[in-house]
């Protein structure tokens, strides 16, 4: 009995190790890209283009797709690494086990594009971030089975995946003189 709940507390204490580590590594710094943009194209153009994009012709900041029931498109990255938010040691996927426990400094996130009419010829595109977050660790969860699983914790976006995607979007759409994107 005295073993068995010895293996329980150790176990335990596995469980709950925390993301605190990790928070050295981190690194943030607000871009100041604008998260919105006024096309010159009418609503209906915008929409038959963000239709078009989707599945095997998405790629990059435009991955993901138009819902139309909600009337946005939703994108967003999955399994990212970048040194934009980590200032650790890069972990090559080989090193990471198990390969389903995640890359640490990899980030997520998913953003809702919402398209606003300002006229005949003219339509805002605001983008609003849904979810971002970042791998900072890895950890050991005991239920529903004990297994070893990524630690994730929300970071704030720093403005260059919105303008990204709305620069994609106007070069799609041929709008001119756009600002150029901030990436440092």
């Amino acid at each position: 009995m005295k073993m068995t709940t010895k293996i329980f507390m150790v176990l335990t204490l596995l469980s709950i190790q925390g993301p605190g580590f990790a928070a050295e590594n981190q690194r943030y710094k607000n871009l100041g890209n604008p998260t919105e943009y006024v096309f010159s194209k009418p609503l209906g153009e915008v929409l038959s283009v963000l239709r078009k994009v989707h599945g095997p012709e998405s790629w990059g900041p435009l991955a993901g797709s138009y819902y139309e029931d909600q009337g946005v498109y939703g994108f967003g990255l999955f399994d990212f690494y970048t040194k934009r938010y980590w200032g650790g040691r890069e972990e090559k996927r080989e090193e990471v086990d198990p390969p389903e426990s995640g890359r640490v400094g990899t980030i997520q996130n998913h953003f809702i594009a919402h398209l606003v009419p300002k006229g005949d010829n003219q339509t805002l595109v605001r983008v609003a971030v849904e979810s971002f977050e970042q791998q900072v660790g890895r950890r050991y969860k005991i239920f529903p089975h004990f297994q070893k699983v990524p630690v994730f914790v929300d970071v704030k976006s720093d403005t260059y995946f919105e303008y990204l995607f709305l620069r994609k979007l106007g070069e799609l759409l041929g709008e001119k003189d756009m600002p150029p994107i901030k990436d440092q």
